[in-house]
């Protein structure tokens, strides 16, 4: 059995990768760590530059300074998670993870909830019935050529101002073009051909699959709410069904 290559060691080799043993490898790896990024604290880093005290803290609170989780205070747990630093009129980014959409999740009344969601009701009381909170900063931006739409940070956000209760249909009648129609290049030229494909009678389903978009992206191609300026009055007519 190989034995740890330190002088007058002779434990056997817990990481190989390392040629050490269990305690030697520990102490090799504290030595390649720095200092904890938190001024005045000279413990080692465990993740995200903070040792492991803090980085708990972090995880736990949403700040590596706050010592006790904050308890019966939604208001102050959800902000002393957000950053607001940019001022009552910027985004307030969530600091917590982000699920595989790019939501942030928050423990509210016993139930995990998307963060934003909080925000907005514990800033309006409630969500009305059959209404969604749309992230308007992202509707913006979008609209604006600022952000490529999708998952984006604009997700984390989580200032009231920023969010709107919208009917369930005209959320996603304003989310699925930032969502979906970039996957498909939406180009004047291929308006042109999903437009000539419904005046010769292809079903809008049919031809949603065949551009990898929704129905409902192919239905407002064909009222004109998406590149309204294409025209085919002087597209030759298909072949008689």
């Amino acid at each position: 059995m190989a034995t740890c290559l330190e002088s007058d060691c002779d434990r056997p080799v817990k990481v190989k990768s390392r040629s050490l043993c269990g305690l030697h490898a520990g102490r090799a790896q504290k030595t390649e760590h720095g200092p904890c990024s938190v001024e005045g604290c000279d413990l080692k880093w465990k993740s995200s530059g903070l040792c492991a005290k803090h980085y708990d803290r972090l995880r736990a609170n949403g700040d590596p300074l706050v010592v006790q989780q904050i308890r019966l205070d939604d208001d102050a747990r959800l902000a002393s998670k957000v950053d607001r630093s940019g001022g009552p009129f910027a985004c307030w980014p969530f600091l917590g993870r982000v699920d595989k959409d790019g939501y942030c999740a928050f423990s509210f009344h016993r139930r995990t909830s998307k963060a934003h969601i909080v925000a907005w009701i514990l800033a309006n009381s409630s969500v009305p019935e059959g209404y969604d909170i749309d992230h308007e900063c992202h509707n913006t931006a979008k609209r604006a050529g600022l952000c490529p739409g999708g998952i984006c940070e604009h997700r984390r956000c989580c200032n009231p101002r920023h969010l709107a209760a919208k009917p369930r249909r005209e959320h996603f009648d304003d989310t699925v073009p930032w969502q979906r129609t970039s996957k498909a290049n939406l180009t004047g030229d291929v308006v042109r051909e999903i437009k000539i494909l419904l005046r010769d009678g292809v079903s809008g389903r049919k031809i949603a699959a065949m551009y990898e978009l929704t129905p409902n992206t192919i239905s407002r191609i064909n009222l004109g709410k998406v590149h309204a300026s294409v025209t085919i009055e002087d597209e030759p007519a298909g072949p008689a069904a």
